[in-house]
């Protein structure tokens, strides 16, 4: 690592100078959580048996979400079919996120279930369905992505991230700031520090979401890319614009090819920060060694 130094003048009984050594910025990568979060969060809902709407297979797209970020260090709170009323799923995300969650922390809200989207154009809204949602009334029964950004923008945390499998998702929210570039010789540091809250969904308002195998195709995008598929540069940090540069021409081949329509997800962002998710590392076999996250020949060693 490169020292930085800063020459002190000393007092008036000394002829020198005295060196001492300054604080020095650094662009490591950090490798765990805990090296850019506090604390992670996350509600996952997930809705197949609704009680006036055809069944989804929401639920278990939620379960699988639940495992795969529990793994990741997050704390998670499920809403599963029953549990997720209108009612708990408004105090979980309006009220009871806003109070636990601190500046350091990072939020992630998934939804997996029946969404309906209401206008045209720039008049569109969209709504997510709770269990007892219905999909005409969806303005009074449903939770409006207005809603959501508001609740979003009133936490605490620097990250928060949306991701909602669901049919018919309007996003009606506009990207007020673009992420930072790569070149930015402070970038590592300046995307995990500044705070960003990013919207990802399973398709636009004119689309619905496709199942494949029992789960949703956008849900197992979703779930590869935060297990290292969106790592493109090796460097284990997976942030939310490589997951959305990883998901969205996936999402759209995959069902294409298996009914022939069209399902392109959509993403919006609100600040410069990026959430961040880390790649699982692997030990490398004897007689090799890691170069960022690959394991080559240790020739040193002896290996041929």
């Amino acid at each position: 690592m490169a020292m930085s130094l800063t020459l002190v003048a000393c007092s008036a009984t000394t002829r020198g100078l005295e060196v001492v050594e300054a604080p020095s910025e650094t662009n490591e990568i950090p490798t765990t959580p805990d090296q850019v979060y506090s604390a992670s969060h996350a509600v996952v809902i997930g809705i197949s048996a609704y009680e006036n709407i055809s069944p989804t297979g929401g639920a278990k797209d939620a379960l699988d979400m639940q495992t795969a970020l529990s793994k990741q260090g997050f704390k998670v709170k499920a809403l599963l079919d029953r549990e997720a009323t209108l009612q708990n799923v408004r105090e979980a995300l309006a009220d009871d996120l806003r109070d636990q969650v601190q500046e350091n922390d990072r939020v992630l809200v998934f939804f997996a279930g029946h969404g309906v989207s209401v206008g045209a154009g720039d008049a569109a809204m969209g709504y997510l369905l709770p269990v007892d949602g219905k999909k005409e009334k969806p303005a009074g029964s449903g939770i409006s992505m207005k809603e959501l950004q508001s609740w979003f923008r009133s936490y605490a945390s620097k990250h928060v991230l949306f991701v909602a499998d669901a049919c018919y998702s309007g996003l009606a929210l506009e990207t007020r700031s673009v992420a930072l570039s790569s070149n930015d010789n402070r970038y590592l540091r300046d995307i995990t520090s500044k705070s960003v809250r990013f919207t990802l969904v399973a398709g636009r308002s004119d689309q619905e979401a496709h199942e494949s195998g029992g789960r949703g195709v956008f849900t197992s995008a979703f779930l590869e890319a935060i297990e290292g598929a969106a790592d493109q540069n090796r460097d284990t940090l997976i942030t939310s614009d490589e997951i959305e540069t990883y998901v969205k021409p996936l999402v759209h081949d995959r069902v294409y090819s298996e009914f022939s329509v069209h399902q392109t997800p959509q993403a919006a962002r609100s600040g410069e920060g990026e959430f961040v998710f880390f790649a699982p590392r692997t030990e490398c076999p004897s007689g090799t060694l890691r170069v960022k996250e690959d394991c080559v020949p240790n020739f040193q060693a002896g290996t041929p």
